[in-house]
């Protein structure tokens, strides 16, 4: 690459900065088909043509909406990625991000020495914390997903309201498709939810991270998370 990596800062924004800094900070494929076009606007354009780098494409990393990086081509003609480039190097990107993603949870496993921390979080998007304050209870999460065809099962128990009443509640959330009660004694009992997304422990797995806990109320939930030491706990 003739330093050309070297040469670059990489700035992540959505325009003016390098291809790989586009993709980094919009998610989204980057594709130059011409670097000699408004080689006076850009000063990265100059450095790659030096090297006769004269087409870019970059392509995000992504498995499971978590990005993991980006994969830059860089080409010595004009044109050189067509749309059929882009698909194919898309598909790479998935694979590769896949496979960074199995990596991270296989080092987790094997990872004797975890970080446990502790976050509150006031988000209406999570849906333990949507169906608490729908059903003016207490969730608790205690770790654990079924994975099947249909979608991803957890479990959660109920607190401060009668069960049936927090099914009903379940059963008219977006996200949520099967509730199912497993025991009931009085205002406290145990659901099995069929959620339509995937979960956060999923999510977080894919980073080799694993969600050990989390209580909802009606205000705040709180969410027990252990992370390796080879992960950044920011």
């Amino acid at each position: 690459e003739q330093g050309y990596l070297d040469s670059q800062s990489f700035a992540v924004r959505a325009a003016g900065t390098e291809p790989a800094g586009q993709t980094a900070a919009t998610g989204d494929v980057t594709m130059v088909t011409n670097v000699a076009a408004g080689l006076r606007d850009e000063a990265w354009r100059k450095d790659a043509i030096s090297r006769d780098y004269l087409s870019v494409l970059s392509i995000p990393l992504v498995y499971n909406d978590l990005m993991h990086g980006v994969l830059t081509v860089y080409a010595p003609a004009q044109h050189a990625f067509d749309e059929t480039a882009k698909a194919v190097l898309g598909e790479l990107g998935e694979t590769i991000a896949s496979a960074l993603s199995a990596i991270e949870r296989k080092n987790a496993l094997l990872s004797t020495s975890m970080t446990r921390v502790e976050f509150t979080i006031e988000d209406p998007k999570f849906v333990l914390s949507r169906l608490a304050q729908d059903a003016e209870c207490t969730l608790s999460y205690q770790g654990g997903v079924q994975q099947s065809t249909e979608g991803s099962y957890v479990f959660v128990t109920v607190e401060d309201r009668v069960v049936n009443d927090v099914a009903d509640a379940a059963s008219q959330l977006v996200g949520i498709d099967e509730v199912q009660q497993i025991s009931a004694d009085g205002e406290e009992g145990v659901l099995r939810l069929r959620l339509t997304q995937p979960f956060l422990a999923l999510e977080l797995a894919d980073h080799g991270a694993v969600f050990r806990e989390a209580t909802a109320n009606p205000t705040t939930t709180t969410l027990i998370i252990d992370i390796p030491e080879s992960i950044d706990v920011r």
